[in-house]
Formats: structure tokens, sequence, C-alpha cells
């Protein structure tokens, strides 16, 4: 049974224990600014950040005056570079909001202040449910690629089916990525025109898809997704 004097400091100690809590929540944690009660939301655009990111303090001659709560692209002060895949470069520089597109690969500028893989934007962004960008369609062919591919699609009668069913044989996890041509043969007996925009054809696809006079095959005539993105819009076209 423990004596007076030990339930005495047991109760000093658990008194000092929340004090010291509640004063870490409220001056290091900063929880109320994170929470919004009390805070001044101040915004800048800055042209250059300085490593600046989120939760790290605000200063003015050494004394702590703010935290940074959030961090996002200045919708008139960033300036996007996106690099990707050769063949994705004419289709991605018409994309609203890259101002370069390069490929891989190739030189990038010289200074640039952030970098992120594109896969990890929503994560760096916080991207939930009710934010998702949602301005479609964000990609579109351009006019000349439409108008190279507008006749011979729209010579096909509707409806009209675009079919891509395998990619890298190369990539790790290929086999739960593609599939054999000869697994479609049974959405092929659907009445329908069907447009092959694979580009690359496996061994025995190219000869069972070859034999498939149901299946107008342009796949060797992609040359970018550029193309790939118009022969679509042209297969959906009215």
């Amino acid at each position: 049974m423990l004596t007076r004097f030990v339930r005495i400091q047991l109760l000093i100690f658990t008194i000092i224990g929340i004090v010291g809590v509640i004063a870490m929540v409220l001056f290091y944690i900063q929880a109320p600014t994170l929470l919004g009660i009390g805070r001044m939301t101040v915004t800048l655009e800055l042209p250059s950040t300085g490593g600046l990111y989120r939760f790290s303090n605000v200063t003015y001659r050494g004394v702590q005056v703010g935290k940074v709560t959030a961090v996002a692209l200045a919708a008139n002060g960033a300036k996007v570079v996106l690099e990707v895949q050769p063949e994705l470069t004419a289709l991605m520089a018409r994309l609203e909001g890259a101002a370069t597109v390069i490929a891989r690969g190739a030189a990038p500028p010289q200074q640039f202040d952030v970098h992120c893989p594109l896969g990890s934007l929503p994560l760096a962004f916080k991207t939930e449910p009710a934010t998702v960008p949602a301005d479609i369609p964000y990609l579109s062919a351009d006019d000349a690629h439409l108008a190279k591919w507008s006749a011979p699609i729209g010579a096909l009668e509707r409806p009209r089916i675009a079919l891509a069913w395998s990619g890298n044989p190369s990539h790790l996890n290929d086999r739960n990525r593609s599939i054999a041509f000869a697994k479609l043969a049974a959405l092929l007996s659907i009445p329908a025109q069907f447009v092959s925009i694979q580009r690359d054809v496996r061994g025995d696809d190219a000869i069972a898809l070859a034999g498939e006079n149901r299946v107008t095959n342009v796949g060797a005539e992609l040359e970018n997704f550029a193309d790939t993105a118009a022969v679509i819009t042209a297969t959906s076209a009215q």
C-alpha cells in the first residue's frame, strides 16, 4: 500500500506530465494553428523557395513568428518542367500547366527548386477525392493528327472499339499487365468494328492478328502517343 508521501509524489509527477504534454501540443506542435484556431493565414508567391517545406518555421530576426502549414504551386508563379518518355512529348506538350516538356534523358534545366516523380504528385499535394483536378479532357489530340486519322477511322462502321492488350514484355510485372490476343476472341464476336492500336505485337499475337478480318490494325503506323490519341478520338467520334 502506497504511503501518503508516495501518493503526493505521484500526483505531482502526473500534474507535471500533463502540463508538459499540453505545453508541447500548444507551443511545439502548435495544434491550434494546424486546426485553424486563432490562425492568421498568409499566402506568398515565391520565385525560389530555398528548400521551403511543410511544418518549417517562419522566423523574423531570429524569432519564430509562424509555421508553414501548406506548400502549393502558385497558379501564375511556378514554371513546370515535365520529363516524359520520348513517345509522349508531343501529346503531353498540350497539357495545360506544363511550361516545358522534355524527353527523358534530355538535358534538364540547370536550376530548379523542386523535383517530384509523376506518380508521387498526389501524395505531395495531399490530393483527396474532392480535390482531384477534373477539367476533362485534360489531354487531347492536335488538329494535324486528327486530320491524319479522321478519314480512315471514320470510314469504319459504328460502333468502333480501339484495342490494346499488352505492354512492355520486359516489365517485371508483365504477366499481370498483358494478355494474349487470342483471349479477346469472345469480345470480337460482338457486332462492332475493332481497331488495333497495339504498337508492338508479339510473335503469336502477330500471327493471330494477321488472320483476324474483324480487326483493322493501325498499330504499326502509330509514331507516338499523339497518333494514338487521335485514333482513339476518331474511333469515338460521332
